[in-house]
């Protein structure tokens, strides 16, 4: 089997995604137009992975990882052969330190997990940012998009302070498996991201075994927006 991620990409590994460059049921972090939040970081190893963004039922809220050459009894990708453009990403996992309020009870929901999907110009300036901070694990940064045409998770990022969500029990969540409060900790990316087969690819309707058309979002995008807006 091939591999279908890539931990910690370098500045390579960015360059030749670009090159190439024509889901998971874990909430991604997002923000409208002009907004700001708090996020700080669990993680500082991007986990990277070709993914596809299909449309389905008009909502493109659905991401799967590319299949392509990745297994070797069963090469292809569905949605490749439909040609719905896959797209670079890597992933962190951040706490949401500014939050949410709970529609049902009016209560503030602070410190939720959430992924951090990062494109190639964000994750370039990811990587410019932990080279000068070395490591960014418990690293507070308020991120802000400032127009409708930036980036989703954020064009402007600005460090804060650092924090322990390992020690300090104000980050901690309460595990309905353990019945206690537990510390934080990343995704497991591998086990999240995994890639369907292809049977089970067309089995939920996404792609054509036959290569026919299927809509979906492209790498550059149709809706207006900056170069990964549609796609979180």
């Amino acid at each position: 089997m091939a591999d279908w991620y890539k931990k910690n990409p370098t500045k390579d590994d960015i360059e030749q995604a670009r090159k190439e460059s024509g889901g998971s049921d874990a909430r991604r972090f997002w923000m409208k137009a002009g907004e700001s939040k708090k996020v700080i970081f669990l993680d500082d190893e991007p986990f990277a992975i070709w993914e596809h963004n299909p449309v389905i039922n008009n909502e493109f809220w659905h991401f799967f990882t590319c299949r392509k050459g990745v297994f070797q009894d069963d090469p292809t990708c569905p949605l490749c052969l439909s040609g719905v453009k896959r797209q670079y990403t890597a992933y962190l996992t951040v706490l949401d330190a500014t939050g949410y309020k709970n529609k049902k009870t009016g209560e503030m929901v602070l410190f939720s997990r959430r992924l951090l999907p990062m494109t190639m110009k964000s994750l370039e300036k990811f990587n410019l940012i932990k080279k000068k901070k070395t490591s960014l694990v418990g690293a507070q940064f308020e991120l802000t998009r400032t127009s409708k045409d930036a980036v989703k998770i954020g064009d402007h990022w600005d460090f804060e302070d650092y924090v322990d969500p390992f020690k300090d029990e104000k980050f901690w969540f309460e595990s309905r498996l353990h019945k206690k409060k537990m510390p934080p900790e990343p995704f497991d990316y591998a086990e999240l991201m995994a890639p369907l087969s292809s049977q089970e690819m067309l089995a939920l309707g996404v792609g054509d075994s036959d290569g026919g058309s299927f809509r979906g979002k492209s790498d550059e995008g149709d809706a207006g927006g900056g170069d990964e807006d549609e796609l979180y």
